[in-house]
């Protein structure tokens, strides 16, 4: 991002870069050279690039490219179990969603079956320096912690030169010592569910109804005082916005109570919501930021920081002009499998747990026994599922800053619609207000 003389603005037009009409002024030749001169200089540099999207974007896959993201993913993530010692109002396994669990848990042997297989693709990795993280999800997942147990050791035992890290997301209720114990000596990264105090966190309750708020804080403050070190670096928290904790500064609470920063804030889940549960979950669901936080666009609201994060990242600043553009999907759905290989307790293949479990890849285990990955067939549905979208990106401005995954998105006349779709003149006035912002810092 940087500014740009009115010359060398319409000389871009000669470059392909620039597309708009412009008066040309009065510039003398020997301005005109300068500043062409430059333009090439920033065009060999990669700050400029054309404006055609064709070497940006590429609109569908094959399998090939499932070949290299299952080969390149950068985690594994297994939902050990669907059960719980809690029974949270909002949970994806409760009765505010239409959903097809059974409170089922995977089989150890399974799981060391889909992993034996999974290295036939990893020992090809590209990325050979970048770690895979092995996930361990719920339900509550420490129900299964000797499975836990068993996975990770069998996994550091594998005869490989591939790096792993692991990590473990938990209502905490469970954790003693010698699971903290287990963790801090592996390195987990333990991210914990807490939505705030002891009110914010009123929706996540044992099911007897009893309260869960103090035996969490009793086992943060143990880590906190028997591992200082592991709790610095690994101890994370996750937390839910809803009614009961809307007006609570969640920020806040959990740098004064407990020291920590490292707090990821998430909104209700709005898929499968089930019919005859709407008006409830309509009552708990708040977005994810306060209205302070945001500004509009267009009815969309986006958050200052998080978009500037990722212009800086697209569209970098001339000091960090060695950044290049990495090839995408249109949309921000992800290339399935790339950054997640979510496999559930009844050995279902999805590409994330965030989006439909109707939108899973097949078995890729049953009854012990490894089923083939078909890949041919998740480049197809991967097409299908983004075809509706395309025309709609192409046209859009916001196309190398989208988050939204088409999983996510909701039809409108029957078909799916982008409300963060932009053109020129809407993403002008959003750059502008980014500006404007961060001159006003």
């Amino acid at each position: 991002i940087l500014y740009s003389h009115p010359i060398m603005t319409y000389l871009l037009r000669e470059f392909n870069i620039f597309d708009s009409e412009i008066e040309k002024l009065k510039f003398d030749k020997e301005e005109e050279d300068y500043y062409r001169k430059k333009i090439q200089f920033y065009i060999k540099y990669s700050v400029f690039r054309p404006s055609y999207k064709d070497h940006l974007f590429f609109d569908f896959i094959d399998k090939v490219d499932i070949v290299n993201s299952i080969s390149n993913t950068e985690q594994l993530a297994i939902e050990l179990i669907q059960d719980c010692n809690l029974k949270c109002a909002y949970c994806v396994y409760g009765n505010l969603y239409k959903n097809p669990f059974k409170h089922n848990s995977i089989n150890l042997s399974s799981v060391l079956v889909i992993i034996d297989n999974l290295f036939e693709y990893w020992n090809f990795r590209c990325e050979i320096n970048n770690e895979i993280r092995i996930n361990y999800y719920g339900g509550e997942p420490l129900l299964k912690f000797d499975d836990i147990v068993y996975i990770t050791e069998y996994i550091k035992s594998k005869n490989s030169n591939l790096k792993f890290s692991f990590g473990i997301t938990t209502n905490a209720t469970l954790l003693d010592k010698e699971k903290v114990q287990y963790f801090a000596k592996n390195k987990f990264v333990l991210t914990i569910s807490l939505d705030g105090d002891k009110n914010a966190n009123g929706y996540r309750l044992y099911k007897n109804g009893c309260e869960t708020y103090e035996t969490i804080v009793k086992n943060v403050d143990y880590i906190c005082q028997l591992f200082p070190d592991y709790y610095a670096e690994y101890v994370h928290f996750i937390s839910v916005v809803h009614d009961k904790n809307i007006d609570f500064d969640i920020k806040k609470y959990f740098i004064d109570k407990f020291e920590c920063d490292k707090v990821n804030i998430g909104s209700l889940n709005t898929i499968d919501i089930s019919e005859d549960k709407k008006e409830e979950f309509e009552r708990m669901y708040r977005r994810k930021f306060s209205n302070k936080d945001d500004f509009n666009i267009d009815g969309e609201i986006y958050r200052y920081q998080k978009e500037i994060y990722k212009i800086k990242e697209v569209y970098p600043f001339v000091e960090n002009s060695n950044n290049r553009f990495h090839i995408r999907t249109y949309t921000g759905t992800c290339l399935p499998l790339k950054k997640k290989l979510f496999i559930t307790a009844d050995c279902k293949l999805m590409p994330c747990e965030k989006i439909s479990f109707s939108n899973n890849f097949g078995q890729i285990c049953f009854n012990g026994n490894f089923v083939d990955i078909d890949l041919q067939q998740i480049a197809k549905k991967f097409n299908n599922s983004i075809e509706p979208v395309v025309k709609q990106c192409r046209k859009c401005y916001y196309s190398l800053l989208c988050s939204t995954c088409v999983y996510t998105m909701k039809k409108r006349n029957g078909t799916f619609h982008c409300d963060k779709c932009m053109n020129k003149e809407s993403f002008s006035l959003y750059l502008s207000k980014i500006i404007s912002y961060l001159e006003n810092l």
